[in-house]
């Protein structure tokens, strides 16, 4: 076979074998079963001061929450939140008691991601769900940024319990 044969046959291959690969890396990652924890000590992926750590981290839905001073939330928000390219809405680290209009939406917390998906389970009254599964915080730090596609991140910081939130989904 000609050499110009060869490379007309082995570029095409190398493309699809590459384009299979990463929708079968993609594949992978949306049918993870998400990875939940409660009160865990410490993970590689929060600042060494964090504590009390609990957690649901899947492709579609990621929350947790932690202990931490302020200053500390401070410096690991500092890092943690951005504004996308895409976002529709966008609010900086704050304080809530400057916030005049729209607090945003309420966090959604670790627990909000059951086993049978974000639905309330039955039997189960929604205003008691979501008081379980949601904070508001009203003393303390808030940020969010939304995609137009609803997908984007929260993050806030309870001073009352010294507690740090974050929620985020693709979309």
């Amino acid at each position: 076979m000609k050499p110009r044969k060869i490379i007309g046959v082995a570029i095409p291959l190398l493309l699809f074998g590459s384009f299979a690969l990463m929708f079968a890396h993609w594949v992978q990652r949306v049918n993870r079963p998400p990875e939940i924890a409660e009160g865990v000590q410490s993970v590689d992926w929060l600042p060494a001061e964090a504590t009390d750590i609990s957690y649901c981290r899947s492709y579609g839905f990621t929350a947790f929450e932690f202990k931490i001073s302020e200053a500390g939330f401070r410096e690991w928000a500092a890092t943690a939140a951005y504004q996308s390219r895409e976002s529709v809405k966008f609010l900086p680290i704050t304080e809530i008691s400057e916030l005049t209009e729209d607090r945003i939406f309420p966090i959604e917390r670790y627990n909000s991601y059951g086993e049978a998906g974000r639905a309330v389970p039955a039997g189960v009254d929604y205003n008691e769900h979501r008081r379980a599964t949601t904070i508001d915080i009203k003393n303390g730090l808030r940020g969010e940024m939304r995609r137009g596609s609803a997908g984007g991140y929260s993050i806030g910081y309870d001073r009352d319990t010294g507690t740090a939130y974050w929620q985020s989904n693709p979309r």
